[in-house]
C-alpha cells in the first residue's frame, strides 16, 4: 500500500521540479507594467520570457503595446500602461494634461543617472531628446533653454552652451549628464 502512494507522490515530485527548471530557465524576459511602483521597482505586471520563439513586446499603430507569446496575443493601450520594457529597452509613458503642445506617450531611457534622458522618435525627425529630474519628474524636451530653467549656475550654463543641438544630437544629449554631475553631484 506504501509504495502504491509512493510512486504517485514521487511523479508528482518530478512534474513539479521539471515545471519549475523550465519556467525559470528563461534568460531573457520582456513585460509590462501597470504602476509606478512596479516600474520603478522593476517588477513586472505581466512578462513574456522572449527565449520562446514568437515572444515579443512591440509597439504598433496608435502607440498600443502588443505582447505576444505562446498563451496568446495581449493589447494595451496608450496610457494604459505605466511603461514597458521590449528586452533590450525600458519605455516610460508621459502625459502632462496642462501642456497642450507637449510631448505624451511612451520615451525611451538612455540614461538613468543625475538626470533621466529619454529620447522618442517621430517619423519626420528621428529621435529627439527629453530629460527629466528623476523617474517620477516630468519630462521635458532637451534643450538648452529648459536647462537653464532648471539649473541656475553660470559655469553649468557656459558648458552646456558649448555642447551640440542636445534636442537632436544623441552626443550631445547624452553628455548632459556628465556636465550635471560635475556641478551639482556632491563629492
Amino acid at each position: 500500500m506504501k509504495k502504491q502512494l509512493l510512486f504517485p507522490a514521487f511523479c508528482l515530485l518530478l512534474l513539479q521540479s521539471t515545471y519549475a527548471q523550465e519556467s525559470s530557465a528563461c534568460g531573457h524576459w520582456a513585460g509590462v507594467f501597470f504602476t509606478s511602483e512596479t516600474f520603478l521597482t522593476n517588477t513586472f505586471s505581466d512578462s513574456i520570457c522572449l527565449d520562446k520563439k514568437g515572444n515579443a513586446v512591440w509597439v504598433g499603430n496608435n502607440s498600443i503595446v502588443n505582447m505576444d507569446s505562446e498563451s496568446g496575443k495581449k493589447k494595451f493601450k496608450l496610457g494604459q500602461l505605466t511603461g514597458y520594457n521590449d528586452g533590450a529597452n525600458k519605455y516610460k509613458y508621459f502625459y502632462d494634461e496642462k501642456d497642450e503642445d507637449g510631448y505624451f506617450g511612451y520615451f525611451k531611457i538612455e540614461q538613468s543617472q543625475t538626470l533621466i534622458i529619454y529620447s522618442q522618435w517621430y517619423l519626420h525627425g528621428g529621435d529627439i531628446f527629453f530629460y527629466s529630474k528623476g523617474m517620477e519628474g516630468a519630462i521635458k524636451v532637451l534643450t538648452k533653454k529648459n536647462l537653464q530653467r532648471d539649473f541656475a549656475n553660470e559655469d553649468f550654463i557656459k558648458e552646456i552652451k558649448n555642447l551640440g543641438n542636445t534636442e537632436r544630437s544623441r552626443e550631445a544629449a547624452l553628455k548632459v549628464n556628465e556636465i550635471v554631475q560635475k556641478y551639482f553631484e556632491k563629492k
